[in-house]
């Protein structure tokens, strides 16, 4: 084989031998965009904290109501396997694109236990529980992506085959009523790409929380993560889909989350 050939053939393999090893050197799982866990389900390191930036805007279907919100978030792991979580929201209504009436602050925190950690097997399960105070901050619209009840407690599971990040979870809910059952399971499966300065991720979640009258949410995201401040910022996007929206589900959003992991 000549030179030029073999060149040739080594420029076409070379980027899948950086994707693999970059693959084997990871860590880090990819995390759903609305449903991701307390601290990394996968982290080795302690202590670590995370900042979140999570903006967003949910819409009904055939009349002009929706609804505006913005959340800032903290993730901290003050010892090996515990996580806590901090957050503030700020939501208000919306009119076709205009906010109107009040602005409106729920606070909830939560908190984590790292319960099994197999780095060899990419196999980890944790627990969490968690709050929020609504504070008479109920909206025309409900929010499809939240835990319908303020309480809720359970599990969440990732694994790792290869470029595929796979992620459970079920939960029961307290504190209000419920349409159905005070259940909530969610589910999510993300593609990752490994490059040599950056990552990211593409697929989708899936949310059934059977305290809503709508149960069922579908929404396709992608997440790209890179090293711009010395440290891993990731960009994420999610489009929230609620399957058959009836009463005062929104039927579809767009959701976005920053989020800064100086630590990592």
């Amino acid at each position: 084989m000549s030179r030029r050939k073999i060149g040739t053939a080594l420029g076409l393999v070379a980027p899948f031998l950086v994707l693999r090893d970059a693959r084997a050197g990871e860590t880090t799982m990819a995390e759903p965009v609305i449903e991701e866990n307390i601290t990394d389900i996968d982290g080795r390191e302690h202590p670590t904290i995370e900042f979140d930036l999570t903006p967003g805007v949910f819409h009904a279907m055939h009349t002009s109501a929706g609804f505006w919100r913005v959340g800032l978030e903290s993730e901290w792991r003050p010892v090996d396997r515990v996580g806590v979580g901090l957050e503030l929201d700020t939501l208000g209504a919306l009119d076709d694109a205009k906010a109107v009436g009040a602005v409106h602050f729920v606070p909830r925190g939560a908190l984590s236990y790292v319960v099994l950690r197999d780095f060899e097997s990419q196999v980890f399960l944790q627990f969490e529980a968690g709050g929020r105070f609504d504070n008479g901050s109920a909206l025309a619209l409900a929010d499809p992506t939240e835990f319908a009840q303020p309480y809720w407690a359970g599990v969440r599971e990732a694994m790792k085959l290869g470029p595929l990040d796979l992620r459970a979870a079920a939960f029961g809910e307290g504190g209000g009523t419920s349409a159905h059952a005070p259940v909530r399971a969610t589910a999510a499966a993300l593609y990752s790409v490994v490059g040599t300065s950056a990552r990211g991720a593409f697929g989708a979640e899936l949310l059934a929380d059977w305290s809503r009258e709508s149960p069922f949410v579908v929404a396709p995201e992608a997440q790209l993560v890179v090293h711009a401040l010395g440290f891993p910022v990731r960009l994420e996007v999610a489009v929230p889909v609620t399957v058959g929206a009836k009463g005062n589900d929104a039927a579809y959003g767009l959701a976005f989350r920053f989020v800064l992991e100086p630590n990592e």
